[in-house]
């Protein structure tokens, strides 16, 4: 009975000993991992240049190159987006630098690059923090696209207009509105008093470059009625 009462301890100690000791080394595997898939954002084109805003960016050098880099922005992963943002930065750089037109010195214009630059140079920073998440990456790559669209929008605002006062000074019933002189602005509103009307809801000299483009087109569409009524 004592020796059964001795090989019971001794049993008991050695289990004791093996739960306290060590426990095994483990390995964490791929499996245990969050892993986030490298997936590929999609993005619509935007605003695209109008054939006018085409041809006179066709000589742009650096406008030509940016649109042709960040072409591949549209389809592109987070990984390929960071490693290739110090470059798009530096081209969005050149690109706001190389504005030297005269039909761009205008305040609206320069906002515009401006944007656009200030949103490459986020992604750029963005490809040194090492905590940065895919979402983050995934909407400052949709806000870049989304400034460049805006700048093509505002190209194409800035060559309508232009455009539209080449086309309207080469008119010559334009030239006679504009050559006509105050009394017979007079003589005329006094013929027609809804005209007149209209005129004093207009502004009489344009503010900005909008009011212009708001009176042009007012004056064209006057000018092609008139031709219309004529023609019926």
């Amino acid at each position: 009975m004592r020796n059964l009462l001795l090989i019971l301890g001794i049993l008991v100690l050695l289990v004791s000993c093996n739960g306290n000791g060590p426990k095994p080394e483990t390995t964490e595997t791929a499996d245990t991992l969050a892993v986030v898939p490298n997936k590929r954002n999609i993005n619509a084109i935007g605003m695209t240049l109008s054939p006018e805003a085409q041809e006179f960016v066709k000589d742009w050098a650096q406008y030509v190159q940016f649109d042709t880099f960040i072409t591949r922005y549209f389809a592109i992963s987070n990984s390929e987006a960071l490693n290739n943002a110090k470059d798009l930065s530096k081209m969005a750089t050149e690109l706001k630098d190389s504005i030297h037109f005269d039909i761009l010195q205008t305040e609206s214009v320069a906002t515009r690059f401006n944007i656009l630059d200030n949103e490459c140079k986020r992604l750029a920073d963005m490809s040194n923090i090492t905590a940065i998440t895919p979402d983050e990456v995934s909407l400052q790559i949709k806000k870049i696209l989304e400034a460049y669209s805006g700048v093509n929008a505002k190209l194409n605002s800035v060559l309508a207009v232009e455009n539209l006062e080449t086309e309207l000074h080469l008119d010559p019933d334009f030239q006679a509105i504009l050559t006509q002189t105050p009394e017979e602005d007079q003589k005329e509103l006094e013929s027609n008093p809804v005209q007149a009307q209209r005129n004093n809801s207009m502004p009489s000299q344009p503010n900005s470059q909008l009011d212009r483009k708001k009176v042009l087109m007012q004056k064209k569409l006057q000018m092609d009625k008139q031709k219309d009524l004529k023609t019926q």
